[in-house]
């Protein structure tokens, strides 16, 4: 799904739930500058998928047209079926890893980032002979992820495995750099 798609979903979904809601307070939301929120309001409104009204004390509301209501529900549904082929691929080349993994006798597997990608993981995980032993992640030590507690990257040194598997989703590249800097062994890595 397109990045503009998402963000038209997102403002679209928080104009329903509070029709004041302030172009600020939708910016944070979206996680974009509050200029691009008031581009995105405009060219909702060009669409025809809201309305404004004025309030007192120069506030405004926004109202969800009838088109808008359906632009959100087809938004919802494209986001949906996106959501559900990139988990399916996501799944898919994380079993080939395991598969390979363990058909290559390893059997004490380290995952490297706490999150959706872990959560995956661990899920297609079940399917074969391995054991989580732990997952790393410096920016969520001592949470909970899948039944752990996160360990700091530190940890990797200590800690018997046989191979690591990077989960984090979104710096694939740039965790393979990083375990490598830290003094992991290329072949301790799990190619994706």
């Amino acid at each position: 799904m397109k990045v503009n798609a998402q963000r038209e979903l997102i403002c679209l979904d928080e104009i329903d739930r509070d029709e004041q809601i302030s172009q600020r307070k939708l910016a944070g939301r979206l996680g974009v500058a509050l200029g691009l929120t008031n581009a995105i309001v405009k060219r909702l409104i060009k669409k025809g998928y809201l309305k404004i009204t004025t309030l007192p004390r120069n506030r405004i509301k926004y109202i969800l047209t009838p088109a808008g209501m359906i632009a959100k529900s087809r938004l919802s549904y494209e986001f949906l079926r996106y959501s559900i082929s990139y988990i399916t691929d996501i799944r898919t080349k994380y079993s080939l890893i395991f598969q390979r993994l363990a058909r290559e006798g390893a059997s004490r597997i380290i995952l490297y980032g706490a999150g959706e990608g872990a959560e995956i993981a661990f899920l297609c995980l079940q399917e074969y002979p391995l054991k989580l032993v732990g997952i790393v992640d410096d920016q969520q030590v001592g949470q909970r992820c899948v039944g752990h507690r996160v360990m700091p990257l530190d940890r990797l040194l200590v800690v018997q495995f046989d191979s690591l598997v990077i989960t984090r989703l979104d710096a694939l590249l740039q965790s393979r750099e990083r375990l490598l800097a830290e003094g992991i062994a290329a072949d301790r890595i799990a190619k994706m």
